[in-house]
């Protein structure tokens, strides 16, 4: 019963918690980029909430009813202190008071079946022999006591372990890290997608807040920083096609006082004439927070424009002007005391919204003067007209129009609710299923007209698409020519390119060639040149030689001929030598190198 119960409360909710977090995600990622986005954030952040609910479920009955498996090792424990304890059993203490294995006894152990102890003759009977023998020595002379001051011996008390009930499933050590693992997983996880739900949820809520038609949970935070992150539309214009859709000024003063904003409303009569305090918050039937009506033309309450413009200003009071005569000329003056606000940069802390719902327009030089300044000082003019036919000319002081139905299907409910309560029949009424008729009739053909316009649209983007999937084609071919052309062009360059590569290597190849050519005719001129300078230098050198020797021979003869001593010098150190003439051909050494000459002839 308790697995059945785990597998329930533990499988099941984690399950179911993984597929709710999984589908708010999904919700999530796709009410990101669909308007309106609301529903689905809304329904993501309901999954994330049951996702954590789910998990909480899952994580406390894995920690409260789920165990790790330890029986094994309990019992192997419990057996080893059972031998623990059956080994002390045994264990005494001895005169130093230090425990000690006693010994054993042939008497104290059990006798097999029909042995008898002995016994003395006469002296025992058989009964007492037998429960004396069963006896030790050292206990048959009874029991002693303690001496002080031995230590006290310490008994092991082996507890029996309570026998397993099924309060808890057992799990193994492997299979419980797992899902633990997959718990803390799954609950990371499901937190981070519910914050994220949070987040987008107040982001979408923060960013429409200032939006005309934003209805939902109206709170009074509205101020400067709500305004940076949040866009306005200050010039606004609806018509009455607009306003039956569930947007009539009414309804949308009564938001801006809800989010903490003020009014000035310009109408033919006063919308709230039983309330002297217009309510800003309201939990269930308990209003918390309001703001008073000052409501211009009562007694005692000043027509001045400007005590009008300060009272909504300050945000002391929601200003009603009932007076449709008065109306031009209070928003003209307001108008103009606003532009001398902006001129000293005054701007209001809450925005201060005038709504004008008259039959007739506000003045275009007004409107324009407005659209000018709106924005500097935290004003918006939201115009309900009375004709659905708009020119372009009469809207160019507008930032947002709406002209269509914002919720037709809530129109058709409070009409028939309307028009039952007048004709004043009951639910079975033949006036009330004949107005039911009517309007499902006009449900209807909107119905078909909606189907024949998506149709038309249908068949426009078709006709749309295949205009561009041909021109798209006739696109795709002009490029394919293009690139085609685009292909040989660039062969040709390729192949030009490869041209002039070749005729820039045949270029340098007969450049080299001839660099080659003249290197080796310069180096055979100047070897030819070499070789005549040195027969010419060889044929000097013998001019020379001979010279020398005519010289000589000539210096030889004139010296044999005028006898007497002549000079020379010694071949190995140049040293120079006088000799007589008679000395020629005597052998002689050196008196400077000591080398072994011959008297040269003269």
């Amino acid at each position: 019963m308790i697995v059945l119960q785990f597998i329930v409360l533990y499988v099941l909710a984690g399950a179911l918690s993984v597929l709710a977090w999984v589908s708010a995600a999904t919700l999530l990622a796709k009410g990101l980029r669909r308007r309106p986005r609301w529903g689905l954030l809304f329904a993501a952040l309901t999954l994330a909430l049951l996702a954590y609910v789910t998990a909480e479920l899952s994580s406390l009955t894995l920690s409260t009813k789920a165990r790790l498996d330890t029986r094994a090792e309990e019992r192997a424990a419990r057996e080893e202190q059972a031998a623990v304890a059956a080994a002390s059993a045994n264990m005494t203490e001895n005169e130093d008071g230090e425990t000690e294995l006693t010994a054993q006894f042939a008497e104290s152990l059990p006798h097999p079946a029909g042995d008898k102890p002995p016994t003395l003759d006469g002296a025992i009977s058989t009964n007492e022999t037998t429960s004396l023998a069963q006896v030790p020595a050292y206990r048959q002379s009874g029991k002693r006591e303690r001496e002080k001051g031995k230590k006290q011996r310490i008994d092991i008390d082996v507890k029996e372990v309570a026998p397993e009930t099924d309060e808890f499933v057992y799990i193994k050590s492997g299979l419980m890290t797992a899902l633990k693992i997959a718990d803390r997983l799954n609950r990371f996880t499901l937190r981070l997608v519910l914050w994220a739900c949070i987040g987008f949820v107040l982001w979408d809520y923060l960013k429409a807040f200032n939006s005309a038609l934003a209805t939902r949970w109206l709170v009074p935070i509205g101020g400067p920083w709500l305004d940076s992150f949040s866009p306005r539309a200050r010039m606004l214009l609806v018509t009455p096609r607009a306003a039956a859709g569930r947007l009539p000024p009414e309804y949308y003063a009564g938001s801006v006082l809800r989010k903490g904003e003020q009014l000035i409303y310009f109408g033919a009569q006063d919308p709230w004439p039983d309330q002297p305090v217009l309510e800003r918050f309201r939990l269930g039937s308990w209003r918390i927070a309001g703001v008073k009506k000052l409501v211009a033309g009562t007694p005692g309450i000043p027509l001045e424009t400007e005590f009008l413009l300060d009272g909504a200003w300050f945000r002391h009071y929601a200003v009603v002007v009932p007076d449709a005569g008065m109306a031009d000329a209070i928003l003209a003056e307001v108008a103009r005391l606003l532009g001398q606000r902006q001129e000293t940069r005054a701007r209001a802390r809450r925005a201060v919204h005038i709504v004008w719902s008259l039959p007739t327009r506000p003045a275009a030089d007004v409107a324009a003067q407005l659209r000018w300044i709106a924005d500097r000082v935290n004003v918006t003019l939201a115009v309900w007209t009375k004709d659905d036919n708009l020119l372009p000319k009469d809207n160019e002081a507008f930032d947002v129009i709406y002209s269509e139905p914002l919720k037709p299907e809530l129109r058709i409910r409070d009409e028939l609710r309307a028009r039952s309560q007048s004709c004043g029949g009951g639910a079975d009424s033949g006036e009330h299923a004949r107005i039911r008729a009517q309007l499902l009739a006009e449900k209807t053909a909107r119905h078909a007209e909606r189907q024949k316009a998506r149709e038309a649209a249908r068949l426009e983007e078709q006709a749309k698409a295949e205009r561009g999937a041909r021109e798209a084609a006739q696109k795709a071919a002009a490029e394919k020519v293009a690139q085609a052309e685009a292909e040989r062009k660039a062969r040709a360059a390729v192949e030009k390119a490869a041209a002039e590569k070749a005729a820039q290597a045949e270029a340098e190849r007969v450049a080299r060639e001839a660099a080659r050519l003249e290197e080796q005719a310069k180096a055979e001129r100047m070897t030819r040149e070499a070789a005549q300078k040195a027969v010419e230098e060889q044929a000097a050198q013998a001019e020379a030689e001979r010279v020398a020797r005519e010289a000589a021979q000539k210096a030889a003869e004139e010296q044999a001929a005028s006898g007497g001593s002549f000079k020379f010098a010694c071949p190995s150190c140049g040293q120079k030598l006088e000799a007589e003439s008679e000395w020629v051909g005597m052998e002689f050494q050196c008196p400077s190198c000591e080398t072994k000459l011959t008297v040269p002839p003269r």
